[in-house]
């Protein structure tokens, strides 16, 4: 048996701010293509591919700054006009094997992939152990290796360094299983992550595989499975995620650390065409960097921070919220069918913090606020 799902995406960005803009539009095509084939007995073998090309063409009239220093003043920054056309493909192959000793199921992997952008290919080596210890019961475990190429931009040769090279993480899993009848699973993982060859930048070199970023904690996951009319599903995780620029640096909190994330989502069939969901999602607040002080800078006519060394990413934001509902309809063909979406994101009490916002000498902060609810149809076809 084999699936294939062709993609094809497009996205236009368009933002201005004061006498800067940046106008990014972009199609990416993706192809997955997944072979599956039962061997003797109950072992499985997977085969799979996948193809997937951006084309992307950027103007941009900005200050160049570097994206991981947080006390990067945009007015002391000299200014870049350019327009770049980037193509940018990966190509990737990955092969697993289901081996049944008993009860225990043993998967050896690996994924070999290419990039254009590199212009070099890795290797990233898996495996994983489930073992079942009764008919509802079941352990697991886990580790593997997984890998991305750098984005375009940042391989740019004016904005960045075309010889940077792959990030990589070493993913670390151990995992309970728990049925409850036909409707309800349980899912309990531990799990650890860390993170080498991370694209990292600095007052003297743009961009370079220098960075680590560590990340543990557990996750809990109960899902209501689907029956003719209904399924949904409750996750809990609970993370800590520190980061270093370089390896000579002690690691200190990361801008995305991210303490508590619930989601809760459920979903209900009207017909076998028509359904209606939603979901509700709360995450503790990203970190931030405080202003510790201003001083006067005669020569922008402005004030400019001062932070206090050791306090990069020591606050937080508010905690977060958001509700979605959606409605979906599938249209059937004799050979596709035609799925439309519709619904409104970001419905919430408040709009979500996502900075900070400082008056003109920094001795008053407020949270600038992300979007308002939002409509959205969408339109995909399935083969």
């Amino acid at each position: 048996a084999y699936t294939v799902v062709p993609q094809v995406r497009f996205t236009k960005v368009n933002n201005q701010f004061v006498d800067s803009f940046i106008d990014i539009r972009s199609m990416n095509y993706r192809v997955p293509i997944e072979f599956q084939k039962r061997l003797q007995g109950r072992d499985k073998m997977y085969i799979g591919l996948e193809f997937e090309y951006e084309n992307a063409e950027v103007s941009l009239e900005v200050p160049r700054i570097n994206q991981d220093d947080p006390f990067t003043d945009f007015e002391d920054a000299t200014i870049v006009k350019t327009k770049r056309v980037y193509g940018e493909g990966l190509t990737s192959t990955w092969f697993a094997y289901d081996w049944r000793l008993g009860q225990v199921v043993v998967t050896p992997g690996a994924r070999v992939s290419y990039s254009s952008q590199t212009e070099d290919t890795i290797v990233d080596p898996r495996s994983a152990l489930r073992w079942e210890l009764s008919e509802d019961v079941r352990a697991k475990a886990a580790v593997g290796q997984y890998s991305k190429p750098p984005q375009p931009g940042e391989t740019d040769a004016d904005f960045g360094n075309p010889e940077l090279g792959w990030e990589r993480s070493i993913h670390y899993i151990l995992g309970w299983e728990r049925d409850w009848g036909d409707l309800y699973t349980l899912d309990l993982q531990v799990y650890a992550k860390n993170n080498f060859d991370v694209v990292r930048g600095d007052a003297d070199d743009r961009y370079e595989n220098k960075g680590e970023l560590r990340s543990k904690g557990l996750e809990v996951f109960l899902r209501r499975n689907r029956t003719e009319r209904a399924f949904g599903w409750l996750s809990y995780t609970y993370s800590v995620t520190e980061q270093r620029a370089t390896t000579e640096k002690d690691f200190g909190p990361a801008e995305f650390d991210q303490t508590h994330n619930v989601n809760l989502v459920g979903n209900y069939y009207f017909t076998g065409q028509w359904s209606l969901g939603g979901r509700i999602n709360y995450h503790t607040g990203d970190r931030y960097t405080p202003v510790n002080d201003a001083v006067w800078n005669a020569g922008l006519g402005k004030y400019q921070p001062v932070y206090e060394e050791g306090d990069e990413y020591s606050k937080r934001l508010p905690d977060y919220y958001q509700f979605d509902i959606f409605s979906v309809y599938d249209f059937l063909f004799d050979r596709w069918k035609l799925k439309l979406r519709t619904g409104i994101e970001y419905l919430a009490f408040e709009r979500p913090a996502l900075g900070v916002d400082y008056n003109y000498d920094y001795s008053e902060e407020e949270f600038f606020r992300g979007l308002p609810p939002i409509p959205y149809i969408e339109i995909a076809g399935e083969f």
